[in-house]
């Protein structure tokens, strides 16, 4: 009888082991289950606040001066641009083919200029509708094109000029670079004795003494060497105090002929010229100035025969412009009497102003646009894989909270086993959740 006794205890116990050891092992898988539930959502929930959305946006750019009219010259520039940023940059080389209306096409290669941004090209004769495609940097934009309202002819009056004036070649000065400055009296004027000083120490310019000629004007040079250029003209017992346009980091300029000599402090500057007539622009160009022996960065450009003014600039948004008619401008009467007057005339008188610049395409916006809409598909997606990670943990818990094994608590395995440990383990997962959420909307923001 003990013998039997023994045995059926020996076999009670084989099965409480087998029991605790099936429990443990119900609990670590439990456990591991509850871990990778936990994972699955906290990278999903992070997904759904971040995202991904593929490469950076990136595309052309194309711009164009507005003005565009049949017959007209249209002048485009083109850039690769990151989408969300103002991060540009000049592709390598660009091609633009136009098929004009009517029949015909035309085909213009542009390419890189130094450190600038944008690759600028020009399509002599336009006609529209235009259909256009712009290859460059392995990217391909084909639009379609059509004229801008007709803008009236640019005329100037002789009306509203001072007695007493006086004119930089190609409107301003810049330091440390030398320009003509003309002072004009008027015809009443002629003959008579001028003495010109600087009112600044950093000013150089003269003759200190000149006589006006028949058309009252007289030829100076200015040389300013600091950011201030004010000058005393005196003359029949007056005195006029003028201060010369001055402008900074300008680019001057000198129209002789049919050309147009740039100069700068700096050399490696990118220069951008805009030439036209009194409809508007004809052409724009960019320049690389290279340094003299007398470090003085300079340039010349070949203006065309149909071209009567020429702007130029460092900024790609022609800001602190300089420039000259090449020619009298039309609605003004300047004196014939002498070659100052016809020069006078066209470095004082204002050139048209330049049209806006408006986009053709913004490949870099589209491009953001289609890689938001995939970022928007991929937070859905994370977002249903989210919820579904969540449920099944919730699940999960739940049952684990509920249930009771008496072979633990009798073996004492309760403690850090079965139900509590899973939702522990649970707990544990929750607030892992709640940081990568945390670290995500930082990213985001």
């Amino acid at each position: 009888m003990r013998a039997v006794s023994d045995e059926s205890g020996e076999k009670s116990e084989r099965e409480g082991a087998i029991e605790t050891s099936a429990a443990r092992s119900k609990g670590d898988g439990s456990t591991r289950l509850v871990i990778v539930l936990a994972a699955i959502a906290a990278i999903a929930g992070a997904m759904a606040i971040v995202p991904p959305g593929g490469v950076t946006a990136r595309g052309l750019r194309i711009e164009r001066m507005r003005g565009a009219a049949d017959g007209r010259p249209l002048l485009l520039r083109v850039a690769l641009e990151d989408g969300g940023t103002r991060n540009w940059r000049a592709p390598a080389s660009v091609r633009v083919r136009a098929e004009r209306a009517g029949g015909g096409t035309e085909t213009v290669d542009g390419a890189r200029v130094g450190r600038s941004p944008w690759v600028l090209v020009t399509l002599s004769n336009a006609r529209y509708p235009m259909r256009l495609t712009v290859s460059a940097d392995g990217h391909d934009v084909t639009t379609t094109l059509r004229a801008d309202p007709p803008s009236p002819r640019f005329a100037l009056s002789d009306q509203g000029r001072a007695r007493v004036d006086v004119a930089v070649e190609g409107y301003v000065l810049t330091p440390e670079v030398g320009g003509a400055a003309l002072f004009n009296g008027g015809p009443s004027l002629a003959g008579t004795v001028v003495d010109v000083a600087p009112d600044d120490p950093t000013l150089a310019i003269g003759p200190e003494r000149a006589t006006l000629d028949a058309c009252g004007i007289v030829a100076l040079y200015a040389r300013p060497g600091g950011l201030a250029a004010p000058v005393l003209v005196r003359f029949r017992g007056e005195e006029h105090r003028f201060r010369l346009p001055l402008a900074p980091g300008a680019i001057t300029t000198r129209i002789e002929g049919d050309t147009l000599t740039l100069a700068h402090p700096l050399g490696g500057l990118v220069a951008y010229v805009v030439s036209g007539d009194d409809r508007g622009p004809l052409r724009w160009e960019q320049h690389l100035l290279a340094a003299e022996s007398d470090r003085t960065a300079t340039a010349r450009v070949a203006l065309g025969g149909d071209a009567a003014w020429a702007l130029a600039s460092a900024s790609t948004d022609f800001e602190r412009v300089s420039g000259a008619w090449k020619r009298s401008p039309p609605g003004l009467s300047p004196c014939a009497a002498t070659p100052l007057g016809e020069y006078f005339a066209r470095i004082a008188a204002p050139t048209p102003p330049l049209p806006d610049i408006t986009i053709v395409h913004d490949g870099a916006q589209h491009a953001l646009d289609r890689r938001e809409d995939r970022r928007g598909q991929n937070r859905r997606r994370a977002l249903w894989v989210n919820a579904l990670a969540l449920g099944a943990l919730a699940a999960l818990m739940m049952r684990a909270a509920r249930s009771t094994d008496t072979t633990l608590e009798r073996e004492g395995l309760v403690r850090g086993s079965g139900a509590q440990r899973v939702a522990a383990y649970g707990v544990i997962a929750l607030a892992t959740m709640a940081f990568a959420f945390a670290l995500a909307v930082q990213l985001r923001a």
